[in-house]
């Protein structure tokens, strides 16, 4: 039986397709694999048609997951149409459905040839990016995409055009050290979304987001357990989740510091003069 959908850390993900147009170093398929860092077998005997993947969604307790994740083993955005269909129905049917995200690498008008963005309003909450690169020579070298450098500037563009329609943004990187340079060549984009957000809080996953909001050179895990004031934002160093997965015991810090972050906000409505 193939896998359609799988659970992993609270939330319910969604596998639809094996396609991608990219051939990322870091991927566990290209050495044979046929899963993930979230489940064992994700290959696909066929792409589930989108009513096929219905019947999959409906058989399960939507009241338990905090989220729904269309990720798999592919690149998910090859079914938009049938993403747009899917989250629909289940809003139709699903009382309360949870937040919808999508991991993509960003491609999609590029590889569908049409402007796809418009159709994520109202439907999704989250879409998550992959960045993986501080330049378009590395980002190439990193996810190494059918498209070339080309794939680079419409990954751009799909990310800001995401934030007319989608509330959340994100970008993500392959977990791996950044030198100064490359860090500094990020920054721009951080600043925008920060502009263009203006967040009550500001959360730091890890020390390279921790020390370069912050401007210093102390570890998170001298940084954590406490707010930080820096120019309007409040800042909350934490562990990276990832990390968490090596270090178990760094999980109930992190979810210590989430806690203090909403308490905070509790007490701080938005727009309140601080």
């Amino acid at each position: 039986m193939m896998t359609i959908s799988y659970e992993y850390e609270g939330a319910l993900y969604v596998n639809l397709t094996n396609r991608c147009d990219c051939a990322c170093v870091f991927c566990l398929r290209h050495n044979g694999h046929k899963g993930s860092i979230y489940a064992d077998d994700l290959w696909l005997e066929h792409e589930p048609t989108r009513q096929e993947a219905l019947d999959n969604l409906l058989a399960r307790d939507f009241s338990q997951y905090r989220e729904l994740v269309f990720c798999g083993f592919g690149e998910p955005m090859y079914r938009t149409d049938d993403i747009v269909w899917l989250v629909d129905e289940l809003k139709k049917r699903v009382p309360n459905l949870p937040p919808v995200r999508i991991n993509t690498n960003g491609h999609a008008n590029l590889f569908l040839g049409r402007d796809v963005a418009p159709l994520l309003q109202g439907r999704v909450d989250t879409i998550s990016i992959s960045l993986n690169g501080s330049t378009p020579e590395e980002y190439c070298a990193v996810t190494k995409p059918r498209q070339g450098v080309q794939a680079w500037d419409a990954m751009l563009d799909f990310a800001r055009e995401c934030r007319e329609y989608v509330p959340h943004v994100v970008m993500t990187i392959v977990d791996k050290d950044k030198t100064p340079e490359e860090i500094e060549a990020c920054a721009p984009f951080l600043r925008e979304q920060i502009r263009s957000i203006w967040p009550d809080v500001i959360v730091c996953l890890g020390n390279f987001a921790s020390q370069f909001v912050l401007r210093t050179n102390a570890g998170v895990t001298t940084l954590r357990g406490r707010l930080h004031q820096t120019g309007h934002f409040v800042v909350c160093p934490t562990f990276h989740p990832a990390a968490c997965i090596y270090h178990a015991e760094w999980q109930p810090l992190l979810e210590a510091d989430l806690m203090m972050v909403g308490e905070w906000l509790a007490a701080h409505p938005a727009g309140e003069a601080r």
